[in-house]
């Protein structure tokens, strides 16, 4: 059971700048291993300072464990469509046999079952070369995905998952 304070009503805007995870978002660490945190030194195309990043090459292998982030239950009932998810995403694989996958789902029914609408992994997320140091993109490493929302705009508490799925990458 969903209770009205834990739905956000309205077009929404998430950019991690400043805390993180946001008021309302939460994370999932299913493994107890490296997860996602604020990373203070890169934003999506230069233009802000800070991002969500995923440690995939920690020192702890984690290859296949999938961690992710929540965002708060979302009433879409009162936008009208057209309803986009747009987030920035930098990413380089560590090489071609060590890579990662994102992958965005959302759930209708509490989080009960989940339907995937992105995944990308390998070289068809990568937006720079491959890196094995420390990856910290520039700003021309940074793209621009849109997901379509317009089949949920009736829901009054729908979930986002952004999952990462470590192939012990980057």
């Amino acid at each position: 059971i969903i209770s009205p304070s834990q739905v956000v009503t309205g077009p929404q805007s998430e950019t991690f700048e400043n805390i993180f995870p946001s008021i309302n978002w939460t994370i999932g660490n299913p493994n107890s291993n490296a997860t996602w945190s604020k990373i203070p030194t890169a934003g999506g195309f230069g233009s802000s300072t800070s991002s969500a990043k995923m440690n995939n090459n920690s020192s702890t292998d984690i290859s296949g464990e999938s961690d992710y982030i929540y965002s708060p239950y979302l009433n879409l009932t009162t936008i009208t469509p057209p309803i986009t998810l747009t987030f920035d995403v930098a990413y380089a694989r560590f090489s071609s046999n060590y890579h990662d996958s994102l992958i965005v789902s959302v759930s209708n029914d509490c989080g009960s079952s989940w339907t995937r609408l992105y995944a990308k992994g390998n070289s068809a997320l990568a937006t720079a070369p491959d890196n094995s140091g420390s990856f910290v993109p520039s700003s021309t490493q940074w793209r621009t995905e849109n997901i379509s929302l317009d089949n949920y705009a009736n829901e009054s508490a729908l979930k986002i998952a952004v999952e990462n799925k470590s192939g012990w990458g980057q």
